[in-house]
């Protein structure tokens, strides 16, 4: 299994952690995997998920063969919760943790936002009162807004207008880059279809094409241009890793016919986004 693979699987098993409303800490003192650890697993270090995973799996009660899978997505987290209910009702620590007043951030992010409630414009107070009545978890005015300011920093949700108060807000309705994330899923296919289509001589850096492709779906941009906007030094070695490597593939392609054009740009090709369409982005 390759390195990208399991940056998946910890992503996914940090979602389930949020998802059911325990801290790192908590999991720590539900487990015998101490903090530092469980950081390393949801960042995806491979020695560490071996180790831990069955332990985790029956924590969160998911299938430890099914997470294994590119394809498998995560239960909602009612179904978390029932399958954990069902399994470690005798835990009287466990159910303290899953039933405690989460943090205002994690209530609107692993709850709110999982329903209908936000597609439209809400303002702070209807958002607390939902809260309230929904879950019966009451927060203060000023923590919904700090709350709500910082998810529209990550564009989880977006304001209706900066400039307003009290401000409005909505869940985004542009693709986000969450924990089952965009990058990490197509980082996985990306490498598969480079080891099923060339025969590279170099190593591809599969994490930066994702970001690449990502970036081309929504605009035409040069070359310069794409590598600053994921930090990557636009040198002639990382260009055969990554946007020489979109290109061969068929995925991108340049816009002039002369390749030293000054207005020389990439964009995306149909085959670039069937491959995202073909994975729900």
């Amino acid at each position: 299994m390759n390195e990208s693979s399991y940056i998946l699987i910890g992503n996914k098993l940090k979602w389930t952690r949020e998802s059911l409303l325990l801290t790192a800490k908590e999991v720590s003192q539900l487990s015998s995997i101490p903090v530092t650890t469980l950081r390393r697993v949801e960042n995806g270090d491979k020695k560490s998920i071996e180790k831990w995973i069955n332990e985790l799996c029956y924590l969160y009660q998911i299938n430890r063969t099914k997470i294994y899978s590119s394809q498998y997505n995560i239960p909602n987290w009612k179904i978390l919760r029932r399958n954990v209910l069902a399994v470690h009702r005798g835990n009287i620590l466990y159910l303290k943790y899953i039933n405690k007043r989460p943090f205002p951030r994690k209530a609107i992010e692993f709850r709110m936002m999982q329903t209908s409630f936000i597609n439209s414009y809400k303002n702070t107070s209807e958002i607390r009162a939902f809260l309230q009545k929904t879950y019966n978890w009451t927060f203060s005015y000023e923590a919904i807004v700090m709350a709500l300011d910082s998810l529209a920093e990550e564009h989880l949700i977006e304001i209706e207008n900066v400039k307003v108060n009290p401000r409005s807000y909505r869940k985004t309705r542009k693709k986000s880059n969450n924990i089952l994330s965009e990058l990490s899923l197509l980082t996985i296919k990306l490498e598969e279809l480079t080891d099923s289509e060339l025969n590279h001589s170099v190593t591809p850096a599969y994490d930066r094409m994702a970001a690449m492709l990502l970036i081309l779906n929504n605009e035409v941009i040069s070359r310069g241009n794409l590598y600053e906007k994921i930090n990557y030094t636009n040198a002639y070695k990382n260009h055969q890793r990554s946007l020489k490597v979109l290109e061969n593939l068929k995925l991108v392609e340049q816009t002039e016919e002369k390749p030293n054009s000054s207005k020389q740009k990439y964009r995306i090709t149909s085959k670039g986004r069937e491959l995202l369409n073909s994975n729900g982005i």
